[in-house]
């Protein structure tokens, strides 16, 4: 046991900060989660009552990909065997959506199904060697695999490398769904894509476009996660038919946040201690009222707050975390954030500081773009949206997407600026706090 462990143990009876940059796994997700029971329940009766699509937006950091974890956890345990949820991340740049669709699917059909075995090893590495050509859907060459081509493909033997994009990945989705349903005519399934919105607008518009065809008219129920952001917006609403329900996450209340806090530290606490402390502890109510006031309501904010916080009083052997102490740490953690800054960050960092509303991207200044074309090579709309979706996709990004009064607005991580008075706290939180 480390020195920092023995005193947030004997300290703070913490036996572990569940505080993180990076979502927890389960079970401890399912110990802290928190605020959403009424999205959970309208979710559920969307994908109980009949196959749907739906779609879960909010901010970045919202707590979109805590939600869907829980939402497929609660659709196991609601029905059991009698629902197959598959799981899958768009992730890496090249990834589109069909072929995503198709990996998750390979991969949870693959003891029942010869096709979506062979499929799940060719997309974790394994080469195999055919083609099939989809004359029936005009889906192009494949060949990266071992599939037999019903309605209307055929097959011949090649050497192939393995890639990442599968032309027909539509077709053999169908046809993997087609022939589950087939074999469990009474099980549920539920295809769940998490990160859309790692991908730039246009990306987002033609990946789904692209999609569409599996997405519907078939007993099969599709989640889909996104951000509101901007352009991207319009792009959800104009593909109008794919989803048959838009579900927002908002920011979450003051009082949830405060209740999320508490889980966090519940969660974490040293389990059979003489004298163990609850609640907010070691933060008093006023640090912890600071904090949720500057967390502009979004989960990963308030949790990178915390983690950072509790890390330099850790290392400065803070007994407890009051508003003084809170300032100080604040700062400390502020500084090292900085200072580990990549140089690209720091350059659109300071353009983003100087705006003390935010940065709003459609009415960005002419010197703004300047700037950023020297340092970032950003000189448009569309170019500097989508490196600010860039920044927000990393889990402790420097840079805060928010909505106020129908505009997207970017601002810098609260601990990067210096913690305001207290006294000016309450005129903060009806600020910060989306309605």
């Amino acid at each position: 046991m480390s020195e920092l462990e023995r005193f947030r143990r004997e300290a703070w009876g913490l036996q572990r900060v569940l505080f993180r940059i990076r979502l927890l796994e389960e079970p401890d997700l399912s110990l802290v989660f928190t605020a959403r029971e009424r999205e959970m329940e309208r979710a559920l009766s969307l994908l109980g009552d009949a196959p749907g699509n739906l779609l879960v937006n909010g901010l970045f950091g919202v707590g979109k990909t805590a939600f869907l974890r829980m939402l497929l956890r609660n659709l196991r345990e609601c029905y059991g065997e009698q629902v197959l949820c598959v799981s899958e991340c768009l992730d890496g740049e090249d990834a589109d959506l069909p072929t995503t669709i198709l990996r998750g699917l390979a991969h949870a059909l693959r003891d029942e199904d010869a096709e979506a075995k062979a499929i799940d090893d060719l997309l974790a590495g394994v080469e195999l060697t055919t083609q099939l050509t989809d004359k029936a859907t005009g889906g192009g060459e494949l060949n990266i695999g071992i599939f037999k081509g019903g309605g209307g493909g055929e097959t011949s033997a090649t050497e192939s490398r393995v890639r990442k994009l599968v032309p027909s990945a539509p077709y053999q989705a169908r046809q993997l769904i087609e022939r589950a349903v087939a074999r469990s005519p009474q099980r549920r399934l539920v295809v769940a894509v998490d990160d859309l919105d790692k991908r730039d607008p246009q990306t987002v518009r033609v990946n789904l476009s692209a999609a569409r065809t599996t997405l519907h008219n078939h007993p099969c129920s599709f989640i889909f996660t996104g951000h509101p952001l901007s352009v991207l917006r319009d792009a959800y609403s104009s593909l109008g038919g794919i989803f048959d329900d838009q579900l927002e996450l908002k920011a979450l209340a003051h009082d949830q946040r405060r209740q999320l806090m508490i889980n966090y530290l519940e969660a974490g606490r040293q389990r059979g201690a003489l004298d163990p402390q609850h609640g907010l502890f070691p933060f008093t109510e006023d640090a912890a009222q600071a904090i949720m006031q500057h967390s502009f309501g979004l989960p990963r904010v308030l949790n990178v707050i915390c983690y950072h916080v509790l890390s330099e009083a850790a290392e400065l052997r803070l007994p407890q975390i009051d508003r003084q102490a809170l300032s100080h740490c604040w700062q400390r953690a502020g500084s090292r954030l900085r200072r580990a800054a990549r140089g690209d960050v720091r350059s659109l960092l300071e353009v983003v500081s100087e705006q003390s509303e935010g940065l709003d991207p459609l009415h960005a200044s002419d010197e703004a773009f300047d700037r950023l074309s020297v340092s970032l090579g950003v000189d448009t709309t569309e170019s500097l949206l989508n490196r600010l979706h860039a920044f927000l996709q990393h889990p402790e990004s420097l840079i805060v997407g928010i909505e106020r009064e129908g505009r997207s607005l970017f601002l810098p991580q609260p601990l990067l600026q210096p913690l305001p008075p207290s006294e000016g706290e309450t005129q903060t939180e009806k600020k910060d706090t989306p309605e």
